[in-house]
């Protein structure tokens, strides 16, 4: 009986266990294809993330000015500039000839084109002739916009090529410093774990640890206050760009200092070219008191009738005008035109003034900054030597461990400060080089290789 049972059994095990081996099988050969398609995926996702990157910073600063040049603003410049061209072209063309058709002495009583001698059909053609002077004021004015538009275009171009280096410049300083305040993180958490080991060992360093908890807070806010710089930053170069391109720093050339000639910079040279248009308008206000001319020719056809054989005849008129009411138009129209053009003088004076005081606050921020980073270099040194003197203390047992990391954050917030004003004087050479034209041919970028 028993062997029996036994035999029963193993006939049963017999039976069942290669099904369950068989669902075993399955489940595992499924779970393998999932995570082998899992991983798949994913190569392929880094892969294309790794393309797309790679994508991004093969893109060189010329590049980015190439991008920048479509900018919307700098478009409109360029389109405003090519419709005072045109206009120019146009200003130079005589109006449109007026022709008329029509009856004269058309009787209404008794209508009839032979009755009387005084009804006639008729065709004429009218042509009005405005002055020489003014036409070539207008267009000559309209030349000098576009130049005036032109140049505001290569402004608009220099500002925002150093708009840009500056966004790059910031972002570059942004990424130093989060990578330094998160060392900074780990400092702190490796000195109070040293403290607590120190006062367990009886350095009485206690009122130590909550100084270490406030400093790790200032820390974690200079974090905060990174990141919203940085998505700040990188709202900027979307603006400019169009996107968030990820091209390193670039190179510029030094700024050429200001010779003193004031047309080197942009605003006076753009001040001084709203004056040239401006003086463009003065002549046009004068030229309105020279005559406007005016030709009229007229064909009349009458018709045979009783009274008279019929006939054609021309008639022809020269209008010319005269300025009787200058009194009243020309005379207040040129006092404007020469109270804005000696507004637009004073406005060069401003104009230079304001250049002037803005070069010399970014010259002095570009001199100041390299003498801080000269400070804090020395400082940089000192500290270093600071911290092998207390670890050769430490080593020695004569001294504890602390001292050492406190010379280590100390040196980390240094190296902050210093990638922060160095930073701050590459920023003042940009924005210095936008202002002056000379530097217009030289201040081309190439990306550090």
């Amino acid at each position: 009986m028993t062997i029996q049972i036994a035999s029963c059994a193993f006939y049963r095990a017999y039976l069942i266990v290669p099904k369950l081996l068989s669902r075993v099988a399955k489940s595992a050969c499924k779970f393998v294809a999932s995570k082998f398609a899992i991983l798949l995926c994913a190569s392929m996702l880094v892969f294309f993330n790794g393309a797309t990157a790679r994508t991004a910073q093969a893109q060189t600063f010329s590049e980015l000015e190439a991008i920048l040049k479509t900018h919307p603003q700098l478009q409109a410049l360029r389109h405003q500039s090519d419709a005072s061209i045109e206009r120019s072209e146009a200003a130079l063309g005589l109006p449109d000839p007026a022709i008329s058709f029509g009856i004269n002495n058309f009787p209404f009583a008794n209508p009839s084109f032979s009755e009387f001698i005084p009804t006639n059909k008729s065709i004429g053609i009218a042509q009005r002739i405005p002055n020489i002077g003014g036409r070539k004021a207008r267009s000559s004015e309209a030349k000098a916009q576009s130049y005036e538009l032109s140049l505001k275009y290569q402004q608009q171009l220099s500002l925002m090529r150093a708009q840009l280096v500056t966004l790059l410049m910031e972002r570059d300083r942004i990424q130093q410093q989060i990578h330094l305040a998160k060392e900074q993180n780990q400092k702190y958490t490796e000195l109070s774990d040293v403290v607590k080991h120190e006062v367990g060992a009886g350095k009485s360093v206690v009122f130590r640890l909550a100084e270490i908890e406030r400093e790790r807070t200032e820390v974690s806010t200079q974090l905060v206050n990174l990141a919203n710089e940085m998505t700040m930053t990188e709202s900027g170069l979307r603006y400019l760009l169009g996107q968030v391109p990820d091209t390193k720093v670039p190179t510029l050339n030094a700024p050429l200092p200001w010779s003193g000639n004031p047309m080197e910079f942009y605003s006076v040279a753009l001040a001084q070219a709203q004056i040239r248009v401006l003086d463009h308008g003065v002549d046009e206000a004068k030229a309105a008191w020279k005559p406007e001319w005016g030709a009229q020719l007229r064909y009349q056809q009458r018709e045979a009738g009783a009274n008279f054989g019929g006939d054609d005849f021309v008639s022809a008129m020269v209008t010319v005008t005269v300025p009787f009411w200058s009194k009243r138009n020309q005379r207040p129209r040129l006092r404007a035109a020469n109270a804005l053009l000696e507004a637009a003088k004073s406005q060069r004076l401003e104009s230079l003034r304001q250049a002037e005081l803005r070069y010399i606050n970014l010259k002095s921020n570009c001199d100041a900054a390299k003498a801080t980073v000269r400070v804090l270099n020395e400082k940089v040194i000192a500290v270093n030597e600071e911290i092998e003197s207390q670890r050769i203390n430490y080593e020695s047992g004569q001294g504890f461990y602390s001292p050492v990391i406190d010379g280590e954050i100390l040196l980390l917030k240094f190296k902050s400060d210093v990638i922060k004003e160095r930073t701050r004087g590459k920023i003042a050479a940009a924005q210095m080089t936008a202002l002056l034209m000379s530097n217009a041919s030289t201040n081309g970028a190439e990306v550090e290789k």
